[in-house]
C-alpha cells in the first residue's frame, strides 16, 4: 500500500485481529508518535519499569513525568491496567494517568475508565481498537511498516 493511500476499517479490523504483541507495540509507538506528536517519547521493551512510553510536556516542568502509556494484546485489560499501576509505582513513579492502547475491543469503555480510575486513583484512558481503527489514517506508515503483513493475501 502507497503512503499517500487510505487504510479500509475492514483490513486494519483484520489486522488487529491477527496481529501478536511484540509487533503490536512496535506499530502503536510509531502510530502514536504520529498522532500525539512530538511530546509522545516511545520507551517499550522488556524491564521497562510498567511503561511502554511516556510524554516530555511533563518534562519541561521541575517534577517527574505522571503520565504513560501501556501497549498490549493481552485479553484482560482489567488485570493489565491494575498490573501497569503496581508496577509503575514499585519502579519509583508515580502515575497520575494511564492511557491503555490494546488492539482488542473492549465494551463500555467510559464505565471501565471510570471504574479503574477510581479503584487505583490514576485517570485511565483506553484507547481499544475502534479507537486505532478511526485513527489508522494519520500515520498510514505505522500501519504499512508493521500490520500490512496481516492482510496480505
Amino acid at each position: 500500500m502507497k503512503e499517500d493511500q487510505s487504510v479500509s476499517p475492514e483490513l486494519m479490523e483484520i489486522a488487529l485481529s491477527k496481529v501478536e504483541g511484540f509487533a503490536f507495540e512496535r506499530f502503536a509507538l510509531e502510530f502514536l508518535s504520529a498522532v500525539e506528536g512530538r511530546n509522545f517519547i516511545p520507551l517499550g521493551g522488556l524491564s521497562d519499569g510498567g511503561a511502554d512510553a511516556f510524554t516530555r510536556d511533563e518534562l519541561f516542568k521541575t517534577e517527574k513525568t505522571d503520565l504513560f502509556y501501556q501497549i498490549t494484546t493481552q485479553k484482560d485489560h482489567r488485570a493489565k491496567i491494575r498490573q501497569t499501576a503496581l508496577r509503575l509505582t514499585e519502579f519509583g513513579r508515580s502515575p497520575r494517568t494511564i492511557y491503555y492502547v490494546t488492539s482488542r475491543q473492549i465494551s463500555h469503555i467510559d464505565q471501565e475508565e471510570e471504574n479503574l480510575t477510581e479503584e487505583l486513583n490514576v485517570i485511565v484512558k483506553i484507547r481499544d481498537k475502534s479507537y486505532l481503527i478511526s485513527h489508522i489514517n494519520k500515520s498510514i506508515s505505522a500501519y504499512n511498516n508493521h500490520l500490512s503483513r496481516y492482510t496480505d493475501i
